[in-house]
C-alpha cells in the first residue's frame, strides 16, 4: 500500500509542490462527506435496535461536517503562525506512507482513496492533513513554555504540590 501511495503521489507532483493546486472549503466539505460516509457503510448497526440505520446526514449534520474541515484547516494554520511548522508536501507523504502501513482494514483505505477519485492531492489534503494536523498541533502545543511555561516551573518549584 506504501508503495501505491507513494506513486500515486510521485505521479500527482505533490511530492515536489504541497501547493500544486487549492482546494475550496466547499470541495473540502464534500471530500470530507465522501469520507464520513465511507466510515458510516462501515459501522455497524446494533442488533438491538429494530430502526434500519439511518443515513449518514441524519446523524452527521452538514454544520458538523463543516466543523471538522475548519477544525483542520485552523490547526493547519496554528502549526504555521504559532509554531512556523507549516505541514509540508514532504509530510503529508510519510503520513500517508504511515497510513498505508498501519492501517488494520486496507480494504477501507482503498474505499476512502476511490470516495476521493483516487485523486492523490485531494487524498493528501482531506484524509492524511487532519490527522497530521491534530497529532502536530498536540506535540507542539505539550511542550511549548508559552502555554506550560509557568505551570511547569511551580510544578519543579514545588514537586508533588496539586497545582
Amino acid at each position: 500500500m506504501s508503495r501505491y501511495l507513494t506513486t500515486l503521489l510521485l505521479l500527482s507532483g505533490l511530492s515536489t509542490a504541497a501547493s500544486a493546486r487549492d482546494i475550496s472549503f466547499v470541495e473540502r466539505v464534500e471530500a470530507q462527506r465522501a469520507i464520513e460516509q465511507v466510515y458510516w457503510n462501515h459501522r455497524l448497526w446494533p442488533q438491538e435496535n429494530s430502526g434500519p440505520k439511518p443515513p449518514l446526514a441524519a446523524v452527521l449534520p452538514d454544520a458538523a461536517v463543516r466543523a471538522r474541515v475548519q477544525d483542520y484547516l485552523d490547526k493547519s494554520n496554528a502549526l504555521e503562525v504559532w509554531w512556523r511548522r507549516p505541514i509540508t508536501a514532504e509530510q503529508l507523504q510519510s503520513e500517508l506512507d504511515r497510513m498505508g502501513k498501519d492501517s488494520p482494514d486496507r480494504a477501507v483505505l482503498r474505499e476512502l482513496f476511490a470516495a476521493l477519485g483516487n485523486d492523490p492531492f485531494l487524498i493528501a489534503e482531506t484524509l492524511a492533513r487532519p490527522s497530521l494536523a491534530d497529532r502536530l498541533i498536540r506535540n507542539w502545543y505539550a511542550s511549548d513554555a508559552r502555554f506550560h511555561g509557568e505551570l511547569r516551573r511551580a510544578a519543579e518549584l514545588y514537586p508533588g504540590a496539586e497545582i
